[in-house]
């Protein structure tokens, strides 16, 4: 009646977005401070391979401009998150990182069948957990974007 409900789906959306942008820089943070376990140095080009990680993260597959700009650092890029399991980390880091794709995929009304890909992809290299009841995330989200979370949790049951 008054507008409300647009600014509440404005303000929902502009908190999704601003949680998936921490959560990105924060991965940034975390593997540009592991440089030695992704085997990587301290060179422009390694800072471009840990951008485009996170971007390519939290994107949905989307490496960024500089791999745009420059196609052979996907592989790098993708040699890179072989070697994230090298990275010392605890269970808290990864819950964290699974409740931050599910946010970045809700900020970005991801399609369900790219964010399954991208999810179990993210598995596969220990990024994310499956099958983890993580506290406050479901109610957090919007009803059309809850599906991202039972994902997670049950899979395609």
């Amino acid at each position: 009646m008054f507008g409300f409900g647009k600014r509440s789906i404005q303000g929902y959306r502009d908190a999704l977005i601003d949680d998936a942008n921490t959560w990105q820089l924060g991965f940034y943070k975390f593997c540009d401070g592991n440089r030695k376990y992704l085997l990587l140095g301290m060179t422009e080009g390694d800072a471009a391979i840990i951008a485009a990680m996170a971007n390519w993260m939290f994107r949905f597959g989307n490496y960024g401009p500089k791999v745009s700009e420059d196609p052979s650092l996907r592989l790098a890029v993708d040699e890179a998150f072989k070697n994230v399991r090298r990275i010392p980390t605890d269970e808290n880091r990864t819950v964290e990182l699974t409740a931050a794709v599910i946010i970045a995929a809700a900020a970005q009304d991801v399609p369900m069948a790219r964010f399954k890909a991208h999810f179990d992809r993210l598995h596969a290299l220990g990024l994310v957990m499956k099958r983890v009841n993580i506290h406050g995330l479901e109610s957090r989200l919007a009803q059309e974007h809850r599906p991202y979370y039972y994902y997670m949790q049950y899979g395609d049951s």
